[in-house]
């Protein structure tokens, strides 16, 4: 399925590059302020992994799960953001058996904007043949494939900048080495960062039919402070007053494709028990307003 889907998007390019010069296209709608910005998203693969030396911090972090995320405005202005993950395999379960990340935070407009970049109009998809070859460049055999003609035109994105500020709980198992020792630990965290919304709609008569591309991305950045982080065990290992992480989610709304079930979220950080982690997810959205 991977290898499907790569081959998909790049003959997505391919096909883009010779269609631009032959489809002839009208603009009939360039609004990004059509776009909803108030979402539920359920991420049904929700994977944290550990970055940091096993020898340093605790073995516990990986660990595979489900999250929902929602962002509601409350206001023009100012909006409010809960996210909840539930581990249910892995690592995180040794010991505590439904490890939770909770938090939720406020966000008010600082800024924003309106700029033009490019954006790809689907003009048709078709069903295609293509060479598989695995890792080593082998002839694996042929697979179907999904082609995808484009065009590029340019559209305006509308961005909105906020500060934000909220609190992060997430408990777990912890796991030491040298003597080997397993626990549970829970930390808490106060945090302070930047956060943008980013939205696009566009729509094009292509002859005999319209095509629309939408698109919502959601970004942050955030520095934390941990003033809880206890364990159970007495081999603490190492740990941090101070973190940080950057991460982002977004969808296609509106579009109705197959990447609607795949809509990507993905985190990098350094918390207070952890150290470095990594964190990636696909979802759907399942309210939007």
């Amino acid at each position: 399925m991977k290898k499907m889907i790569t081959l998909s998007v790049l003959l997505a390019l391919t096909f883009s590059v010779n269609a631009q010069n032959k489809i002839e296209y009208k603009i009939v709608s360039d609004s990004p302020e059509i776009v909803p910005n108030n979402f539920v998203y359920l991420h049904y693969f929700d994977y944290i992994g550990r970055a940091s030396n096993a020898e340093k911090r605790h073995r516990g972090v990986r660990g595979l799960g489900a999250s929902i995320n929602a962002f509601h405005h409350i206001t023009n202005s100012e909006a409010i953001e809960l996210s909840l993950h539930l581990n249910h395999s892995d690592l995180r379960s040794e010991v505590m058996r439904f490890p939770v990340k909770i938090e939720t935070s406020f966000h008010t407009q600082i800024k924003t904007k309106k700029r033009q970049k490019p954006v790809r109009i689907n003009v048709r998809s078709f069903k295609t043949v293509v060479e598989v070859n695995d890792q080593y460049g082998n002839f694996r055999g042929f697979r179907d494939a999904i082609g995808v003609e484009q065009i590029e035109v340019m559209g305006t994105e509308g961005i909105t900048r906020y500060a934000r500020g909220g609190l992060l709980f997430q408990n777990g198992s912890y796991l030491r080495k040298n003597p080997t020792e397993s626990g549970t630990y829970a930390s808490g965290a106060l945090f302070l960062g930047i956060s943008q919304e980013s939205r696009i709609s566009v729509t094009a008569q292509l002859l005999n039919r319209q095509s629309t591309s939408a698109q919502y991305m959601r970004t942050y950045v955030d520095l934390m402070v941990f003033p809880v982080a206890t364990t159970s065990v007495d081999n603490v290992g190492k740990k941090s007053i101070l973190g940080f992480r950057i991460g982002g989610m977004g969808h296609f709304p509106g579009m109705k494709n197959f990447m609607n079930l795949m809509a990507p979220k993905v985190e990098l950080g350094m918390n207070a028990m952890d150290g470095w982690y990594w964190q990636v997810g696909l979802g759907f959205n399942i309210y939007k307003s």
